[in-house]
C-alpha cells in the first residue's frame, strides 16, 4: 500500500515483455494492495491484435500511438490515440488491433481482488 506521494518518470521505468495472443507487449505493473484490486500499468507494444475479457473495469490513457477496441458483447468499436482515455466496463470483452505503435498508463480495478497478471515471456 502507498503510503505517501510516489513519483515515477515513465522513461524510468523498466518493462518487462511479455506474449498475449497476437500481439507482444513491454509491460510493468504497480501495486496498490496485495490482493490486487488497484492495479497501475504502463504498457508498450509495437502492433498485433488480441481479444480479452477485462476483468473489473479498466482505464486506459494513449501516451502515444493508435488502437481500434471493439466491445464484441455489444459491438460497439472506437478508434483511440494519443492523448485520448478509454474506459472498459466491468468484465468487458473487447477485441484490441494496434494500428500503431501504443504506449499507455491503465489503472485497472477489481473489488474482489486477483486481477489476473500478463503472460511472461521465457528468458
Amino acid at each position: 500500500m502507498v503510503q505517501d506521494l510516489t513519483t515515477f518518470k515513465l522513461d524510468d521505468v523498466k518493462l518487462d515483455e511479455v506474449e498475449m495472443m497476437d500481439a507482444n507487449f513491454s509491460i510493468k505493473e504497480m501495486f496498490i494492495d496485495d490482493k490486487r484490486r488497484v492495479v497501475y500499468e504502463v504498457v508498450e507494444s509495437p502492433g498485433g491484435s488480441f481479444e480479452w475479457l477485462i476483468p473489473g473495469e479498466s482505464v486506459l490513457y494513449v501516451l502515444q500511438g493508435r488502437q481500434r477496441s471493439e466491445n464484441l458483447d455489444t459491438g460497439k468499436v472506437v478508434e483511440i490515440s494519443a492523448g485520448d482515455l478509454l474506459i472498459y466496463p466491468k468484465n468487458c470483452n473487447a477485441c484490441v488491433t494496434i494500428l500503431e505503435p501504443v504506449k499507455y498508463l491503465i489503472l485497472r480495478w477489481d473489488e474482489n481482488g486477483g486481477v489476473p497478471d500478463w503472460p511472461l515471456k521465457e528468458k
